[in-house]
């Protein structure tokens, strides 16, 4: 006598098996077990987040789909699953582990998938895994960047510019590949992401620089896989540089309209001495002295807007930034080439003024040209155009930067008509606007 095939259910029709597929539950069948990828039995240490991964969903017959896949995660001790560490559902093939893990220790994973029917397949097999005895230590990732003069982060999008955030002092021959660099630990204040985008410099010379994405953030340990190299050498003063989104406040609450930087005209703390580190310029001013000494970063770092409090006065290159994307009027820029020299700003990394054509800016990202009178333009955000809720006064204004030029004055931007965008100096107890910004890294 012949065995009869088994009758099973598939989106409410009763349907034969063909010959060969026999059920070991009451749909299993239905549904082909996910076969794991990664990571697999003997497979690379894993680290505090991996992603699991498994075939793709396998209805034995096309008439059903995924309603969710199972993942779950438990210690090496507990191989039938009873207190998963980790648990979810997710109508997808891959996941990452959320939580749950510790350093040096064994794990097994597997996974299960249910159709829009309830139907469940088996479990796959479970794999193990080991995680490494350290784990990278990464501050989240960054939002995406807007569109310029967009609303971002308690302001508006204004460009953006490359900052120290870390030094290392190891000697290093300039190469691509794997590079590992000395900083700060990093455990309990995590500085970098992973996939970050990085530029390692010789403070002496900027110009010799590793470019390359973050691969691990291990205690003081900062690995970059290196793309490019620019320059040549052995060096042992780098610092690490990171890109920032530059963020203008919103005029009606981060603009003053008449404020001075100083009561004296006399050198700013030494931190001044940057173009583009305006939070470090701003904090040293509202260190050294009251706020009668140093009005205008007294008043910057009070802002408290849109939940955000490390507002600042912009650096010469930052507030540049300002003047480029969110430029307010049609009128042709200042294209003289008698820009002033004032202290060696190049340090921490940062290149340092090397042109007296103004508009040159060596901290933004892509590197600014000397302005031409029709570039930049009028910036395309409606709102800091002339006349616009979040425009910079324009025809007769000058705004002030934190950036120390001589004992006598500072950098600051024209918004002035007949000299539009010109970078000029004021002296530090004449009252003029200050726009405060913030940045966020990228």
């Amino acid at each position: 006598m012949t065995a009869r095939r088994p009758l099973v259910r598939v989106g409410g029709r009763v349907l034969q098996l063909p010959a060969g597929d026999m059920l070991d539950g009451p749909s299993a069948a239905l549904i082909r077990a996910p076969i794991p990828i990664e990571p697999l039995n003997g497979g690379d240490l894993v680290g505090e987040k991996p992603t699991l991964l498994a075939s793709p969903f396998a209805p034995l017959y096309s008439v059903d789909s995924r309603n969710y896949r199972r993942f779950q995660v438990a210690l090496s001790s507990d191989p039938s699953f009873t207190a998963p560490v980790f648990s979810v559902d997710v109508n997808a093939d891959s996941v990452v582990v959320g939580s749950g893990l510790v350093v040096s220790a064994s794990y097994v994973w597997r996974c299960k998938d249910v159709s829009t029917s309830g139907d469940e397949s088996d479990w796959s097999v479970a794999q193990t895994m080991t995680t490494k005895s350290a784990f990278n230590s990464y501050i989240a990732t960054p939002t995406p960047t807007p569109a310029m003069g967009e609303p971002f982060e308690g302001g508006f999008y204004m460009g953006m510019f490359w900052n120290q955030i870390a030094q290392s002092s190891g000697s290093k021959v300039l190469a691509t590949g794997t590079q590992t660099f000395t900083v700060a630990d990093m455990s309990a204040t995590p500085i970098v992401y992973e996939g970050q985008v990085l530029e390692v410099r010789s403070r002496a010379n900027p110009a010799n620089r590793f470019k390359g994405v973050v691969t691990g953030a291990n205690g003081a340990a900062l690995t970059l896989n290196v793309t490019s190299i620019e320059g040549g050498g052995t060096f042992s003063d780098w610092s690490v540089m990171s890109r920032f989104r530059n963020i203008v406040a919103p005029k009606s609450s981060g603009e003053n309209p008449s404020i001075m930087m100083k009561n004296t005209n006399s050198e700013l703390p030494v931190e001044c001495q940057t173009l583009s580190d305006g939070w470090l310029a701003t904090e040293s001013m509202r260190l050294a002295g009251d706020a009668t000494v140093y009005p205008a970063a007294h008043w910057a770092r009070a802002l408290s807007i849109g939940g955000y409090t490390d507002w600042h006065i912009p650096t010469r290159d930052v507030l540049e930034l300002c003047w480029r994307y969110g430029k307010t009027a049609a009128e042709a820029n200042y294209v003289g080439t008698n820009r002033l020299t004032g202290f060696d700003y190049k340090k921490d990394g940062s290149f340092g003024d090397t042109s007296t054509s103004h508009g040159v800016n060596n901290s933004s990202e892509p590197v600014g040209v000397a302005y031409t009178a029709g570039s930049p333009a009028q910036t395309s955000a409606t709102s800091f155009r002339e006349g616009g809720a979040e425009a910079f006064i324009y025809g007769t204004s000058f705004y002030l930067t934190s950036t120390d030029l001589n004992a006598a004055s500072i950098w600051y931007q024209y918004w002035y008509a007949g000299s539009a965008g010109r970078q000029g100096n004021s002296y530090k107890n004449t009252a003029q606007r200050v726009r405060a910004v913030r940045r966020s890294i990228i």
